[in-house]
């Protein structure tokens, strides 16, 4: 249970409440209760005792939906095996505007853009929450539920304005069921681009819906804490994967802390957004095959096979900022162990090199300091009463993220041991010792966001973008950091300002959406209005960017149900061997506690999702091989060991071959490493430097933020292979300041100097 103000350390006002919003955070990133939401602790009275929850009188409510999410999902993959290039051919030859009324015509989507945004501006506060001007001479009948969970009617008073809110907020309540349950949709978005449409079903029908349970579990909170769906209670469980899915069963806690089963109301959420999902997409190719009486059906789909062969990268091509947006159009997040060491590895080397030019380049402090105190919040002050806050805002932030990464680092590196030795030798213990530095990665990078983001909320303030989102106080003709400010909720008329200022916590609003949400709209703005895209300092962006990283890192291990599902093992172990203890204890007869142990052994995991007797083309069956846990036997593995290396400082004698260019990308190199004593004065774009890097022979690939990672296909002698850059910003261009920067990171990590580089021949 996250703490509540009794238990934060004492300290002053300010103190207390930057905590609080830390735990704020936090509790959104954990989807647990907010400090202020926890439940009071208080006697029962035994004369009066509670009545039972489990008031689901329909108990094959469940088994409707399970049908009708197996039925649209054969009936799409049976309808893309016979029309795929007919679909893609009718949606295409849509205008925007005919797809914009297909969609709103046969979904329940929300009409425009950012869904999420417009349903909490119409519910989020209630008539109480609000001001309204005028007398309350308007009346309503309505039923509301009590404390004690009954039904009555009351009447209330309003005015024209609360009245008109009111209808609108409960007419809303019973609509856009679409967008309620699939927050990341809405009409206007797909009908925009009509690849987003064809990835949507692509993924959603390749992979089987267990595959998606994380990532809509994350999605869902939205249509949970609005109520959408009536809250129905069952005593049993629901079956999440496998043959049985959607199958009651008893309850069973190390299951259920596996995820191989969940609670039925958390079932009827999660089914009925899977549901939501099918039920959207198949009726819209219904309607496409409609429009003509015989759909063309063919054997191969050259078309629709392109764009799966592409991944549908058309999205992918122009580097946006965040990977956020085309989450849902994309694959299901997967974990890799190996991938979140290296990304939390190559954003430690950043940091550091970061460091490193604050402590050895005045032109890039001098440069950093210039753009802060042309603020207007410093407007008024003296260059010695400014010098210690640029101190902290420049030198003090870094050292203290570098100290959070250096840690994430150490935390990842004994992940990977962990999963070396569990791969040589995986025994339950090898096991065991895994989960937990999961579980210790994925809490750090938790607390890791916490903590940065308060950083990015008080930096909004030296931001000359933002300057118009703040109201400022103070006279210097009293003192001259006589200077406050106040800023009021933007939501609805600024999004970028409150997509960076509500990270993880939003006071305004009783309900926070997760920051992959605010992360989607920074990169949508920032990709497609250059006005708003030239608010945010290259600074600024790198933080926003780290903690995009952290978002991603975080949504990768919690959508890994194998090891979601494994994190309590070793918690349980432990209690079963204190409930044997207990038992001994009570003097249980040791054949009672034998079969007392034995029903609480694991069942394997289900891997199969489906009948089994179902026809291929329908339900395909798959099957994931796993290593069989023994204590003590040892295997041999023919592939080769997962390992990452850490920093260690390059050698002066890095052997690397002579890399050859054509003209235009030797000018590059030419003037990233000048000759001895003379400065690089020239810019190049950013797509001519990595045209150059790509010549080097890196392979770009896009990271989260404004970053792009450079890989190479082996290692240094100094253990690196890839290194993360952030793309300029506003303007794509590589001055001489970021070429100098760069250079001396490749000099650095890999070695590089003007020698290597040679002109290739015509």
């Amino acid at each position: 249970m996250a703490p509540n103000i009794k238990t934060v350390p004492f300290g002053s006002e300010e103190s207390k409440k930057r905590e609080n919003r830390v735990w704020a955070i936090r509790s959104t990133l954990m989807r647990i209760k907010r400090p202020d939401k926890d439940l009071k602790a208080e006697f029962l009275d035994p004369k009066k005792p509670l009545t039972s929850p489990f008031n689901c009188t329909n108990p094959v409510i469940i088994t409707e939906v399970v049908d009708s999410i197996k039925a649209d999902l054969a009936f799409l993959r049976a309808t893309l095996k016979k029309h795929a290039d007919f679909l893609v051919s009718r949606w295409k030859k849509k205008s925007q505007g005919k797809r914009f009324s297909f969609l709103t015509e046969h979904t329940e989507l929300f009409d425009k853009k950012w869904a999420a945004i417009h349903l909490l501006e119409r519910v989020g506060a209630g008539d109480e929450d609000r001001k309204y001007s005028g007398p309350r001479n308007l009346r309503k009948v309505r039923t509301r539920r009590t404390a004690d969970g009954k039904i009555a009617i009351c009447l209330e008073l309003h005015t024209q304005e609360s009245l008109a809110n009111t209808e609108l907020r409960d007419k809303t309540l019973v609509l856009h069921h679409d967008s309620w349950f699939l927050p990341y949709l809405d009409a206007e978005t797909l009908s925009e681009d009509p690849t987003l449409f064809f990835s949507l079903l692509h993924h959603r029908t390749s992979n089987d819906p267990e595959k998606w349970l994380m990532f809509d579990n994350t999605n869902i909170v939205l249509a949970e804490h609005f109520s959408i769906i009536p809250n129905v209670f069952n005593p049993n469980c629901v079956v999440a994967q496998g043959p049985d899915y959607g199958k009651l069963v008893s309850w069973n806690a190390e299951k259920a802390h596996r995820w191989e089963i969940i609670g039925f109301t958390k079932a009827y959420h999660l089914f009925t957004a899977h549901r939501k999902m099918l039920n959207l997409l198949s009726n819209c190719v219904r309607a496409l095959l409609a429009e003509v009486e015989a759909p063309t059906t063919l054997e191969v789909h050259p078309k629709w096979d392109g764009m799966v062969a592409a991944d549908f990268s058309r999205f992918k091509t122009d580097f946006p900022w965040s990977t956020d947006f085309v989450k849902p159009f994309s694959e299901p997040p997967r974990f890799d162990a190996c991938e979140v060491a290296e990304l939390i590895a190559s954003r430690h080397r950043v940091v550091l090199d970061e460091l490193e030019l604050l402590q050895t380049d005045p032109q890039y402090v001098q440069m950093l300091s210039k753009e802060i105190c042309a603020c207007r919040f410093f407007e008024t002050w003296r260059v010695e009463d400014m010098t210690p806050w640029l101190v902290d805002y420049l030198f003090f932030q870094t050292m203290h993220r570098e100290s959070y990464w250096r840690q994430l680092v150490a935390e990842s590196e004994l992940m990977i041991r962990c999963l070396d030795v569990f791969e040589r030798k995986p025994t339950k213990r090898a096991k065991q010792d895994l989960e937990q530095a999961v579980s210790i990665v994925n809490d750090l990078c938790i607390e890791t966001f916490a903590i940065f983001e308060p950083q990015v909320h008080a930096g909004l303030l030296v931001e000359r973008g933002f300057e118009r989102n703040f109201e400022f106080q103070g006279s210097a003709k009293i003192k001259s950091t006589n200077r406050g400010f106040t800023a009021k909720d933007w939501f609805t008329d600024n999004l970028l300002y409150w997509s960076m200022s509500t990270l993880g916590f939003d006071k305004e609003r009783p309900f926070t959406m997760d920051p992959a949400f605010n992360f989607a709209i920074i990169d949508r703005l920032c990709r497609t209005d250059l006005k708003e895209a030239r608010r945010i300092r290259q600074t600024m962006l790198d933080k926003l960017s780290d903690m995009s990283i952290l978002s991603e890192i975080i949504t990768s291990i919690q959508s890994d149900t194998t090891r979601n599902r494994a994190v309590l093992t070793q918690l349980w172990e432990h209690f079963k061997e204190l409930w044997v203890k207990e038992l001994v204890k009570a003097k249980v007869s040791q054949r009672l506690i034998d079969e007392d142990v034995k029903s609480h052994n694991q069942v394997e995991v289900q891997t199969v999702w489906g009948k089994e007797n179902d026809h291929p083309a329908a339900l395909p069956i798959k099957s994931t091989p796993k290593a069989s846990l023994v204590p003590d036997l040892t295997f041999a593995t023919n592939g080769p060991q997962n390992q990452v290396v850490f920093y260690v400082p390059p050698t002066k004698t890095v052997a690397l071959p002579s890399i050859q260019h054509v003209k235009l990308e030797s000018l590059v190199f030419h003037y990233m490493f000048p000759v001895r004593g003379a400065e690089s004065q020239r810019s190049f774009s950013w797509q001519d430097f990595l045209s150059a890097m790509i010549d080097a022979g890196f392979s770009i690939l896009q990271s989260q933020g404004s970053a792009v990672t450079l890989k190479l296909d082996h290692p240094t002698d100094s253990g690196v292979k890839t290194i993360v850059l952030h793309r300029p910003h506003p303007w794509p261009t590589v001055n001489p300041v970021m070429l100098r920067r760069i250079a001396k990171r490749m000099e650095k990590w890999f070695g590089w100097h003007r020698e290597m580089f040679v002109e290739r021949s015509k």
